[in-house]
């Protein structure tokens, strides 16, 4: 299959699958870090435990994105649901102008939207989930939910926490994020 792209010919079907593979130095990166692992989660999920524990007293109001194990969450975004698009445009703004970096509501892809899962296509006919095994009809809510699942990332505000952040910044974001809900919200 490769050797065909190089010549020119179109890729086959994407479908679904991970490729993890990472070559010699990544690995010997990522084996170096793994010694700063625990330091890093501590930080960025104590951080996280913390404002989210000053919003909870302080904005009240403000509704956080739910997470089935705060214990166990990483902690390495803190979302903000504003529960419309319009909404979480604005509160970003605003966030932004006090100095607050935010980012992506999600590093992932609205799979819904992806021409494998939208055509129904994967390499055989008769894989899951549209093959044999699974067959499901097509209906409208398919692009009902895609709809809805663009609409719920596009509400949340995120603000990444980082492990190097200090008590100051922590401090920081919490002040902004009060000072914009008591103006917004």
């Amino acid at each position: 299959m490769f050797k065909a792209q190089l010549d020119g010919n179109p890729q086959a079907a994407d479908f679904a699958g991970s490729q993890f593979r990472m070559n010699e130095t990544t690995a010997a990166v990522a084996l170096a870090q793994l010694d700063r692992l625990d330091w890093i989660v501590e930080r960025c999920r104590g951080h996280w435990q913390d404002l989210r524990r000053r919003l909870a007293a302080e904005a009240p109001q403000l509704k956080l994105r739910h997470s089935y194990d705060e214990e166990g969450d990483a902690g390495i975004t803190l979302y903000l649901d504003l529960e419309s698009p319009a909404r979480a445009g604005r509160f970003g703004e605003a966030l932004a102008a006090e100095g607050i970096p935010l980012g992506p509501s999600s590093g992932m892809t609205n799979l819904l939207r992806h021409p494998m899962i939208v055509d129904r296509n994967m390499p055989h006919p008769a894989l899951p989930p549209f093959g044999a095994v699974e067959a499901a009809p097509r209906n409208d809510a398919d692009s009902e939910i895609a709809n809805r699942t663009d609409d719920i990332l596009s509400s949340m505000v995120a603000i990444p926490i980082g492990p190097r952040y200090r008590r100051a910044d922590i401090d920081d974001i919490g002040s902004a994020i009060v000072k914009v809900v008591n103006a917004h919200v």
